[in-house]
């Protein structure tokens, strides 16, 4: 089977907006503008890996945020996001779609204008303290980023403590993912026509303690190559939720992640991006122990344009039933 995604047009403006008359330099350093829009048409050819199913698209996504920066005084900063993401053609205020649409997970990508981000940093000297809703970007993205490649990206409910020098950064962060109330909820999933929506009953525990929380540390050590991350991650949803009627184990979850990278990839010459992670926790009874390396060599050719070559490896060891 294959799986096949054609990105046809992509355009991205980014565009800083002066708040208030030249003439007035303090003003305009204090409040800052921005605006950012983003039009793409994607085709999907068996999209959903099942070759029997009739399941060719084509749509065109539309994302555009508005940002506005507040700077009173040198200790105290204010951001705020409002973002909109869309799909050309869908029903203008309900988010729904036409036939075909939603079994696609088009519907994953689209929202009508909702807050991106929005927080208050609190600063002093070479620490920060943030507080609010905020992306997240370690590394190269791929345990946690931004996720600027999906129409709605992502964003993270909680606080962080920021050190930055000319020799580290060190981030802690504590987030909600989630706030859970006790309760019996019944969804209805919708696959692939011709089958028939499912009905799956969801029940979850006691209130007040079964918010899913994440929590970790990312230290950037700056002077080694591009620099040396070094994280510890870690996730815990203890919702007491069970799954009727099909049989998941998705009522304690807690686990953590160890890992570091550390890429040098010049213009000319050689250079390497590496990536490891251990996982290990548990989900209600059973034991999770899981890995993921990546590994990348390049050669670049300052002369030739920004020319680069590059191959790389990947491995994760996926999941024991057992």
């Amino acid at each position: 089977m294959r799986k096949f995604l054609i990105l046809l047009v992509m355009a991205s403006i980014a565009l800083p907006i002066a708040s208030a008359s030249a003439a007035d330099a303090s003003w305009t350093d204090k409040i800052k503008v921005g605006l950012e829009a983003r039009v793409r048409n994607e085709s999907q050819f068996d999209y959903d890996l099942n070759a029997k199913a009739e399941d060719k698209d084509n749509f065109s996504l539309l994302r555009a945020r508005l940002n506005v920066t507040a700077t009173p005084t040198e200790n105290f900063r204010g951001f705020i996001q409002i973002q909109s993401s869309r799909v050309f053609g869908d029903s203008a205020l309900s988010g729904t779609f036409g036939p075909g649409n939603t079994a696609r997970g088009i519907a994953a990508d689209d929202e009508d204008i909702a807050l991106h981000q929005g927080y208050l940093d609190i600063i002093g000297n070479d620490l920060t303290f943030r507080v609010g809703r905020q992306e997240m970007i370690f590394g190269d993205q791929r345990l946690v980023g931004a996720l600027g490649w999906s129409n709605r990206g992502r964003s993270f409910d909680g606080v962080s403590l920021i050190h930055d020098t000319d020799s580290h950064k060190a981030t802690l962060f504590f987030h909600l993912i989630q706030r859970n109330a006790a309760g019996t909820t019944t969804l209805a999933l919708s696959p692939l026509p011709p089958t028939p929506p499912a009905l799956v009953t969801v029940t979850f525990g006691a209130p007040g303690n079964n918010d899913p929380m994440f929590f970790g540390a990312n230290v950037t050590l700056k002077e080694i190559g591009n620099g040396l991350d070094v994280y510890l991650f870690g996730f815990v949803d203890r919702d007491g939720q069970t799954i009727n009627p099909a049989k998941v184990q998705d009522g304690n979850l807690a686990f953590a992640t160890l890992g570091f990278r550390t890429k040098d990839m010049p213009g000319d010459g050689i250079g390497y991006d590496l990536e490891g992670a251990v996982q290990g926790g548990e989900n209600d009874d059973v034991g999770i122990m899981a890995f993921a390396g990546h590994v990348a060599l390049g050669f670049g050719v300052e002369d030739a344009s920004g020319l680069k070559l590059l191959a790389e490896y990947n491995i994760a060891s996926g999941d024991n039933p057992n």
